[in-house]
Formats: C-alpha cells, structure tokens, sequence
C-alpha cells in the first residue's frame, strides 16, 4: 500500500489482504479451537481471539508515533508491513509442526460435514452478518467522525488505541459471561452493548462520547467474534471448517456492505448519524436472532 498510489491497485491489495486475514481467521481458530476442545482448556481461547485487539493496540501507538514525528501515510504503510514482517516470522517460528490428519480421518470428516446446516446455525450465520455488517460502520468511520469534529479531532491519533486496549481482554470477558449465562444470550447482550457504542459515537459528540463508543466498540466486537465461533463449532459435527467458513463468509458480507452503505448515506446526507443508527438497528436484530 506504501508503494503505490493508484485506486486500482489499492483495491486489489486491499482485497488480497481481506481474503487472506479471513483464510487466517479460520485456519487459525480451527487449529486453536479444536485442539484446546482436545485438550479441555476451552477458556483459553480468549489468549487467541486477544490477538487481534493486541495488534491493533500496537499498530495504533506505531501509527500515532509516526504521525507525531510528522511522517508521510506512505511511511505509515511501510512501516505497519515492517512489523507485520516480524509478526509473521514470529508466527512462523511459534506454530507447531502438527502431523496433518490421515486421510481415513479426512474421509470421516468429511462425510459428516453434510449434517452442519440446522435452523440454530442458520440463524447464527445470519446474526453473525448483520454482526459484521453493525460494528464496522462505527470501526471504519470512527477517526472520521472524530477528524471531522472539532471539539475531538485532537483524539484522532489515540482513539485506536483505545479500541485495540479495549479489545484484548474483550473476550475473557464475553467468555467468562457466555459459561455463566450460555453463547446465544451473552452473543444478544454483546450486540446491544455494542448498539449502544455504534449510537454513542455519533449521538454524543464529545470527549467521552468518542472514548465511550471506542471502549463499547471495541470491547464487543472481538468477544463477538469468539462468541460466533465458538458457537458455531459447538453447533458442528465432524469438521467444523464449513461451518466457520460460512459464518466468515457472512461476517465478510457484512463488512463490505455496511463501509459502502454509510459512504454512500453519509456523502448524501452530510454525517454518518443515519448509517450508523442503520447500524445499531441491525445488531439489535442480530441480538435477537441469537436469543432464539
């Protein structure tokens, strides 16, 4: 991205990097999840999913750093790959060397796989989109919001900070709830906390307006992540590869429609208040999708 200014290529790199973070998503979280079920250490998935509010937190402070040095967006992106190198390295020299499964195992896996798609997941697919399709309004517009009021814009180079903060312990959190109270009922209340971000981040303009639709927003969105998941593996006999597939092909869905629906509305209607009340109204049928 630091290496070329064209739109086209923009979009193309932009869509390599969505499909690639969504076969990591669930290659990674299969690896995870399953062997931890193996293992009987469930709860430990929350260190997974803490990952991604983690590297945002520190992406966030790398970012805010070179913009107070006053470096160009070009160093930015350099910058971010660069430690995204080192991650992957990292990665790289972390992840175990597990034998693949036999090909008997694979055979079983597979044959099972027909039975996945039942009413209760469906309905959880569907959540898990107007999921993706509410916190993303407020998780890509958010700096704009805040660019564009002059009583905040001075919190620009932080607020990501602050989501990301929020976003690392989310899902020990949501996790602890969801073994008190269930997946479903913690993934409904999960979605209206976060409604109630979605609101805040346009309904109250102001320094604790913004830092409350932050910590809202980004303590939600990556328990809800696990808690879609994770239910939908629980849902799944046999290999739960296609049924994470098809909740992350329905959280995609949502990510691209909610960006270009509120670009579009708020070009339109000068302000992202309509988009993002669209937003809160569609986690709030996402809560009550889940709570059935």
């Amino acid at each position: 991205m630091g290496l070329t200014q064209t739109l086209t290529t923009f979009l193309v790199l932009r869509f390599v990097g969505g499909a690639a973070s969504a076969f990591v998503l669930i290659l990674a979280s299969t690896l995870v999840l399953e062997r931890l079920a193996q293992a009987g250490r469930g709860e430990l998935s929350a260190l997974h999913f803490a990952g991604v509010g983690t590297g945002i937190a520190i992406s966030a402070v790398l970012v805010a750093g070179l913009l107070g040095l006053g470096q160009s967006w070009r160093s930015l992106w350099l910058a971010s790959g660069g430690l995204s190198l080192l991650a992957l390295l990292a990665t790289a020299l972390l992840l175990p060397n597990f034998a693949a499964p036999t090909a008997q195992e694979g055979d079983q896996a597979s044959s099972r796989t027909g039975s996945v798609i039942d009413a209760g997941l469906l309905r959880l697919v569907i959540a898990y989109g107007l999921f993706g399709f509410g916190y993303i309004v407020t998780a890509t517009f958010l700096v704009a919001i805040v660019r564009a009021t002059p009583a905040i814009h001075t919190l620009e180079p932080v607020i990501w900070i602050v989501f990301g903060v929020a976003a690392a312990p989310s899902v020990a959190l949501w996790t602890r709830i969801g073994t008190l109270l269930g997946v479903p009922a913690t993934f409904a209340i999960a979605c209206i906390v976060e409604a109630a971000g979605v609101l805040a981040s346009v309904a109250w303009p102001s320094v604790l307006g913004v830092f409350l639709a932050a910590i809202l927003v980004g303590g939600t969105f990556m328990g809800l992540t696990a808690l879609g998941l994770v239910g939908a593996r629980v849902r799944t006999t046999g290999d739960p590869r296609r049924a994470l597939a098809l909740m992350t092909g329905a959280f995609g869905l949502g990510q691209i429609v909610g960006p270009a629906f509120a670009g579009i509305a708020s070009d339109r209607l000068g302000s992202f208040t309509a988009p993002s009340i669209v937003a809160a109204l569609a986690l709030v049928a996402a809560a009550l999708l889940a709570a059935r």
